[in-house]
């Protein structure tokens, strides 16, 4: 099949990489000069295996969401739970995935075992207890440690920092997720995969087959975006001409870009925008003393602030955070990434000028991914990832790439399927 695949982040190259090894001819449309600039580029690269509340709860004061997503008690009811158990039985197959093609395609990329989410008080620790019940119930490992246990994990966090108690998961991966894409980008055009950067779809019309339009940008020149991260961007091709083209399939990842392409098709999915921030900050590494930073990721609860090791880095990323006017960061946010880093690894990364990025998520309204045909001939969806699109996105790939094959995948998705809404 003649496959194309809107959108290169995590999950457009996921997808993409799983399309072309299983021996379709996949072509991928990126509007941006480079993949993973969007909301991949320098996300907090969790590759949790279940999606926990306590993670889709933003801070006070951040925009409403759903009862359930919002920490308020309230029962969960059985599509909620079912979806829950897909999305933890896509990122245990992301994990399991990633470990596979870890050494099959050479994949080399930052990356850490373990996560532990900081507990400030003992009332934190008891809103926890929704998803300790999930975890025990799913057989996850996991551990509730006191403020001395979790201390000898991550020796250099700051004794006089506000610790009651912190929920460790040991198995849960952590990923620079730019350059896992940009590894992924590249086993894919081995396997035959084209990448048409610059090219920025503007109509899908389904049918059999499928017809896409889209447009060449040429951006004047600029410096390239940086998430401090110093390899060099990987050998790209030349960026497609504006055109048309015929597909037998399409899958649309396009993120906060699909929003538009939907409407245009009439499919009215409850979309919302949420927004991220990070800052990304060279390691204080001073010579024969004790390493300051953060030995893998550590969240804070309170703070909905994630600290990232990044081999000689460390990145803060603030979960939920809006944009200013000019969709840049807000200065508070950004002052609140610092101090948590102050807070919890104090000295760790000096203030200064280090890369900040920002960007916009699509959203569905009751939280949960898009996943699965769309309803209109030929057209597929893989959107849709909030907070979790690192975790999902090889899972889900490999699970869509059956489905567009016509195969039956091993993981039942309709819980995650567009026509949960009709």
């Amino acid at each position: 099949m003649h496959v194309a695949v809107i959108g290169a982040g995590i999950s457009g190259v996921s997808s993409a990489l799983a399309l072309a090894r299983a021996g379709h001819r996949v072509e991928v449309f990126e509007q941006h000069g480079s993949i993973a600039a969007g909301a991949s580029f320098a996300d907090a690269g969790l590759m949790l295996p279940i999606t926990l509340q306590a993670l889709v709860r933003p801070r006070r004061g951040w925009r409403k969401l759903p009862a359930w997503l919002g920490g308020q008690k309230t029962t969960v009811t059985a599509t909620q739970q079912a979806q829950r158990d897909t999305q933890r039985l896509l990122a245990l197959s992301s994990t399991s995935l990633l470990q596979e093609l870890t050494p099959a395609l050479h994949l080399d990329h930052e990356h850490s075992q373990g996560w532990t989410l900081l507990l400030r008080t003992e009332k934190e620790q008891k809103a926890l207890a929704p998803d300790l019940a999930q975890l025990t119930s799913a057989g996850i490992a996991h551990s509730l440690l006191d403020a001395s246990q979790i201390r000898q994990l991550e020796p250099a966090l700051n004794p006089e920092a506000p610790l009651h108690a912190a929920l460790r998961l040991p198995g849960a991966a952590v990923v620079n997720t730019r350059q896992l894409s940009q590894q992924l980008r590249m086993a894919a055009q081995r396997a035959g995969a084209r990448f048409h950067l610059d090219s920025s779809v503007q109509r899908i019309t389904p049918g059999q087959p499928v017809q896409l339009q889209w447009q060449r940008s040429n951006p004047p020149p600029r410096a390239a975006a940086s998430d401090g991260d110093t390899r060099p961007e990987p050998p790209s091709e030349l960026s497609s001409p504006s055109g048309s083209g015929r597909f037998d399939a399409v899958l649309l990842c396009g993120g906060l870009g699909s929003a538009g392409l939907l409407r245009e098709l009439g499919l009215k999915l409850p979309l919302r925008v949420a927004g991220g921030c990070s800052l990304t900050a060279p390691m204080s590494l001073p010579e024969a003393m004790p390493d300051p930073g953060p030995r893998s990721a550590l969240t804070d609860s309170q703070q909905q602030i994630t600290l990232t090791r990044l081999g000689d880095r460390v990145r803060a990323t603030a979960l939920w955070s809006e944009p200013d006017a000019k969709q840049q960061a807000q200065p508070d946010t950004v002052e609140r990434l610092y101090a948590a880093l102050d807070l919890w690894f104090p000295g760790a990364a000096k203030h200064g000028h280090h890369p900040v990025w920002q960007a916009s998520r699509v959203a569905p309204a009751d939280g949960a991914p898009v996943l699965g045909a769309s309803g209109l001939p030929g057209l597929w969806l893989n959107l849709g990832h909030p907070t979790h699109g690192t975790a999902l996105a090889m899972g889900a790939a490999s699970m869509l790439t059956t489905l567009i094959s016509g195969g039956s995948p091993l993981i039942d998705c309709s819980a995650l399927s567009p026509q949960r809404w009709r």
